[in-house]
Formats: C-alpha cells, sequence, structure tokens
C-alpha cells in the first residue's frame, strides 16, 4: 500500500517497523517497534537472552526520550 500511495520515486523518508516491504524507500527504523519486542521477551524471559535484550533496550530508550524532549 505503501508503494501506491507514496510512489516508486518518493523523495522522502519512510519511517518504518524495519520490514523489509518498504526497502525500497529511503528508510529510518522506528525505536518504539523493537523496544516494544524487547519488552514482551523480557517479560517471557526466553532462553535466558536478558542481558542481551536489556543492553539493546539501554541502547534503544535514551532516542525515543530525546524524541519526547525534541517534540515538546
Amino acid at each position: 500500500m505503501a508503494l501506491d500511495v507514496l510512489g516508486a520515486s518518493y523523495p522522502g523518508i519512510v519511517v518504518c517497523d524495519g520490514s523489509s516491504i518498504y526497502d525500497i524507500f529511503e528508510t529510518a527504523r522506528c525505536n518504539g517497534h523493537p523496544l516494544a519486542r524487547i519488552k514482551r521477551l523480557l517479560a517471557a524471559d526466553v532462553d535466558g537472552r536478558r542481558a542481551g535484550l536489556t543492553d539493546v533496550r539501554d541502547l534503544l530508550q535514551p532516542g525515543l526520550a530525546l524524541r519526547d524532549r525534541a517534540s515538546s
């Protein structure tokens, strides 16, 4: 649908969840989607991967704080 709406020559940046269907556009990834996945995985405590997940979470969360500060 994005291709139908924007067209193949869309000159802007598409902010998306990382799905490969957007690869035809220049993209910026949304921090919220991976953070939501990490939250679910941490709650499930899958295969003892907490340390790696918390490292990634701690890397991405400041980006959301910057976004919130910039929009206020």
